[in-house]
């Protein structure tokens, strides 16, 4: 982030290597059969929407762009709060938006407008509690995010490596019913 205030034209420099290794995998990987691939801006929510528009928000696009045409879903993840950048996040082309916790489920879904999928956006920590927390939390983004279709229960962020193989089929067993209604 220094980089990027002190030096804006050589961290373009660097995004621009980024998104060519990254279309490269992602395209190697299309070649392979993988059915979607993730990328993810650990420090956009921290930039404020002018920052990521100028800078990082054209690289995202550029990066969705060259992956379409190889048939793979593109899914776009920014940590934290990216609710300042949702509407660029929606408008980058991507197939579906993986969302942290921060971002308010019920208003991620009402502006996104069907035209991207939802993904997330259970407490990262909360695969460290118990099953039943663990449940509730499941229940609560599955009553917001899956009305009208187009979302993904998952974590917000990465999953805790010492999450419990009970929470792990809790989330399975939360999506394979419809007891949660």
């Amino acid at each position: 982030m220094t980089l990027l205030m002190d030096s804006p034209e050589e961290m373009r420099e660097i995004l621009a290597f980024c998104r060519d290794v990254a279309i490269a995998y992602g395209q190697a990987m299309a070649r392979t059969g993988c059915h979607g691939i993730q990328f993810g801006e650990s420090t956009a929510g921290l930039l404020g929407r002018a920052l990521y528009e100028e800078v990082v928000w054209p690289f995202d696009c550029q990066l969705v762009e060259a992956l379409k045409p190889t048939g793979v879903a593109v899914v776009l993840h920014v940590c934290g709060d990216s609710t300042a950048i949702f509407d660029l996040m929606v408008a980058s082309g991507a197939d579906c938006l993986e969302i942290d916790t921060q971002v308010d489920l019920d208003w991620a879904k009402a502006r996104a407008g069907g035209k991207v999928a939802l993904k997330g956006n259970v407490n990262t920590t909360s695969f460290l509690g118990t099953v039943e927390e663990f449940r509730a939390e499941c229940r609560q983004a599955l009553l917001a995010g899956k009305p009208g279709g187009g979302f993904i229960l998952s974590s917000g962020c990465e999953t805790p490596a010492d999450t419990t193989d009970a929470v792990l089929q809790a989330l399975r067993a939360a999506v394979e019913t419809d007891d949660y209604y």
